[in-house]
C-alpha cells in the first residue's frame, strides 16, 4: 500500500502544477490585447479528462479507498465526499468548455465570468488535493503498518499515453 499511495502522491504533485498552469492562464486572460489560447485551454481540459477522470480516479476509488475501508471505517465520510467531487469533475469540465467556446466567440465579452469559474475550479482542485494529502498521511501513519506483510497490494496499473498523429491530442488508457 505504501508504493500505492507514493505512486497517487506523486499524481497529485503533477495534479497541482496543473492547477499553477490554469492560474497563469487565467490571470493572463484579464489583458485585453491577447486573446485566451482556446488550444491550450483544450489541451489541458482533455488532460483533465482523460487522465484525472479516466485513470487518476478510478485508481484511487479501486486502490486507496477500497483499501482503507476494509481497515477502518473512519475515512468513509471523507471518502464519500471526494467520490462526489469526482462524480461532478465531468460536469464542471464541461462548464468550462461551453464558457471557453463562448469567451472565444464573443471575445473580450465573458472574461471575468470565465476566469471566476477557473478561479473555482483550481480552488477545488487544490483543496481537494491538500485534503487528500493530509488525509493520506494520517492514513499511512495509522495503518502503513497493518497493510505491510498483512494483504498483498496488487501493483497499480500505469497508463499508456498513445498519439495516432502528429499534432493529435494524446489519449491516456489505463
Amino acid at each position: 500500500m505504501t508504493e500505492a499511495l507514493q505512486i497517487i502522491s506523486n499524481e497529485h504533485r503533477s495534479m497541482w502544477q496543473l492547477t499553477v498552469v490554469l492560474d497563469e492562464l487565467r490571470k493572463q486572460l484579464g489583458n485585453p490585447r491577447q486573446k485566451p489560447d482556446s488550444d491550450l485551454f483544450n489541451l489541458i481540459l482533455d488532460y483533465i479528462e482523460q487522465y484525472i477522470e479516466r485513470v487518476h480516479e478510478p485508481k484511487e476509488e479501486a486502490f486507496l479507498y477500497k483499501a482503507v475501508m476494509e481497515r477502518t471505517s473512519e475515512g468513509n465520510e471523507m471518502i464519500a465526499e471526494f467520490q462526489r467531487e469526482h462524480a461532478s469533475t465531468p460536469e464542471v469540465v464541461a462548464r468550462l468548455r461551453s464558457q471557453l467556446k463562448s469567451l472565444v466567440r464573443d471575445y473580450p465579452a465573458g472574461v471575468a465570468e470565465f476566469q471566476a469559474a477557473l478561479e473555482e475550479y483550481i480552488s477545488m482542485m487544490r483543496r481537494h488535493i491538500l485534503r487528500r494529502k493530509a488525509i493520506c498521511s494520517r492514513w499511512r501513519a495509522r495503518y502503513s503498518p497493518m497493510w505491510t506483510g498483512t494483504k498483498s497490494t496488487p501493483r497499480l496499473p500505469t497508463a499508456k499515453i498513445r498519439c495516432s498523429a502528429k499534432g493529435s491530442v494524446p489519449s491516456f488508457a489505463p
